[in-house]
């Protein structure tokens, strides 16, 4: 299930709006085990240079509990396509049990290759704020990372990307190299 919002900040929600978002949220978790929250945000939700204006992003809620990272998208791509992409990466780690391998290409998924990075929490906590009130502690994420229109990861440093003819300097991203750390059994819940 894909939920989507405009962007607002944790503090300006009213209490009764959040807590209906959460309890959807949860409701599609006990179905589907996770569900991708999109986001149409302004220049303040990525941290960076502000080359990120008009960036939809979204991010898995519920991974955490089969002992998995949750997942993170930013891009010229649509909400929808974000989450068929994100749910397809999600497939994939619940059945091989394990994260994506970080800084090779993911075939498979969609028609290009991806890569996955890992994420700190301080890096996703303001953008994530629903799947951290959903658990109530810190999380850990991997971003799915794209190249542009000549199969160059943000990496190369001639990678170079665009959306509706507006130049980007680089991908955004918030990953670094940090090594994923599985839930402990007790944070663990069984999948159906």
């Amino acid at each position: 299930m894909l939920h989507c919002i405009s962007h607002f900040t944790g503090e300006s929600i009213v209490k009764e709006a959040k807590d209906k978002i959460i309890s959807q949220i949860t409701r599609s978790i006990e179905k589907r085990h996770w569900t991708v929250m999109g986001v149409f945000p302004t220049s303040e939700d990525i941290p960076g240079d502000h080359t990120t204006d008009g960036l939809a992003f979204a991010y898995t809620i519920g991974l955490t509990s089969l002992g998995l990272p949750e997942l993170f998208m930013c891009g010229p791509f649509d909400i929808a396509a974000m989450a068929n992409i994100l749910n397809s990466a999600g497939e994939k780690m619940r059945a091989e049990q394990q994260p994506l391998p970080v800084d090779v290409p993911i075939e498979g998924l969609i028609h290009i290759p991806l890569m996955a990075q890992d994420v700190p929490d301080d890096a996703m906590r303001k953008i994530s704020y629903l799947a951290h009130d959903h658990y109530g502690k810190p999380l850990a994420f991997q971003q799915i990372i794209w190249p542009d229109e000549n199969n160059r990861f943000p990496a190369d440093t001639a990678s170079q990307f665009t959306l509706n003819g507006k130049f980007f300097a680089k991908q955004p991203l918030l990953g670094t190299h940090v090594e994923f750390q599985p839930a402990k059994q007790a944070d663990k819940v069984q999948a159906e």
